[in-house]
Parts: C-alpha cells; sequence; structure tokens
C-alpha cells in the first residue's frame, strides 16, 4: 500500500490518520508533546506508528495516563 507523507506530521496510516491526528485524537496537545514526555525522537514515534502500531498506541496510552495523573 502507498503512504503520503504529510509535512509536519509525518507518514498516514493505513486509515489515512497522521500520528499528530492520533495523539490529539486521544487529548494530547501534539505528537511533540508525546516526545517530550517519553523521550522518544519525532522520527521513532512516527516510525513506530507506520511499523508498529501496537507500540505507538501503547506509548500514546501511557501519556494519556500521566496528563490525566
Amino acid at each position: 500500500m502507498e503512504y503520503q507523507m504529510q509535512a509536519v506530521t509525518g507518514k498516514l496510516n493505513i486509515n489515512g490518520i497522521s500520528p499528530s491526528q492520533e495523539a490529539k485524537s486521544k487529548g494530547l496537545k501534539n505528537l511533540t508533546q508525546v516526545s517530550n514526555m517519553t523521550g522518544v525522537s519525532l522520527n521513532t514515534l512516527i516510525n513506530w506508528h507506520r511499523y508498529k502500531p501496537e507500540l505507538f498506541h501503547t506509548v500514546i496510552a501511557g501519556c494519556v495516563a500521566i496528563q490525566k495523573g
């Protein structure tokens, strides 16, 4: 399958949603917030979104849990 590149947020997944859009849909500010919270680079998060979606979703869930306190 072919993926499209978005200028700021990286590659879209199979559902057509970018990593940043997924983070925002879970209540986070953006993908940079996830990077700052985890110490994981934006490029790595984008790659996880594309190639390891379960890991990406686990990281997002962890950030949401931390944010909620």
